[in-house]
């Protein structure tokens, strides 16, 4: 029976590593399919609703670690994808804890937590970092913008507008993936273009 089951992964993986795609000058694996499809559907949900699904980030941790155990060569190794895992998981976490700490309400929702964790099994862990750079860049302007425009509709009440600004919602994990993509196609060297 596990012969069979491995067989029937290997076809499959070797199905998707031969069809190669490309975006924005970059060759993609078929293999990634599985993972942009999950990232899309997050992006939608998160949008719409401020909800990212459990079962589709845990159910893309789970797929990318089955893709990662028979180790596809597009993909981190096992040991790259654990530690990815576990190191977005907890940098979310820990940024969430402390301003619990020093505000007393979440700051991140859950969802983002597990966004992360999935991210860093696809893709290891070296593009936790920029992501979240480039997610966090986004949100601050994002917020900077939102705020220009609470000044100009309550251009007189002072305590409205940071009433409004407190309610501000932003949907994280709809940056992350952003972010993600962004710094995969293009790098985050190519910030430097915006910035000079």
């Amino acid at each position: 029976r596990s012969k069979l089951v491995e067989f029937i992964m290997n076809s499959i993986l070797d199905i998707f590593s031969a069809l190669n795609i490309t975006i924005f000058d970059n060759q993609v694996s078929f293999i990634y399919l599985p993972f942009i499809v999950i990232c899309l559907v997050i992006f939608i949900t998160d949008l719409i609703a401020l909800y990212i699904p459990v079962s589709l980030s845990l159910g893309g941790i789970l797929i990318g670690l089955l893709f990662v155990v028979y180790e596809h060569p597009t993909l981190p190794s096992i040991h790259e994808a654990l530690l990815g895992g576990s190191v977005g998981f907890f940098m979310l976490y820990l940024i969430n804890l402390t301003y619990r700490f020093l505000r007393g309400v979440d700051g991140i929702g859950g969802g983002d937590f597990k966004l992360m964790a999935m991210i860093g099994v696809w893709m290891g862990p070296n593009i936790l970092l920029p992501t979240l750079f480039i997610a966090s860049i986004l949100g601050t302007v994002i917020g900077f913008f939102y705020t220009l425009r609470q000044i100009f509709i309550c251009k007189s009440h002072r305590k409205k507008i940071y009433d409004n600004f407190k309610e501000l919602r932003v949907p994280f994990g709809c940056l992350l993936i952003s972010a993600l993509f962004f710094n995969y196609f293009y790098g985050i060297k190519s910030l430097y273009f915006f910035i000079k």
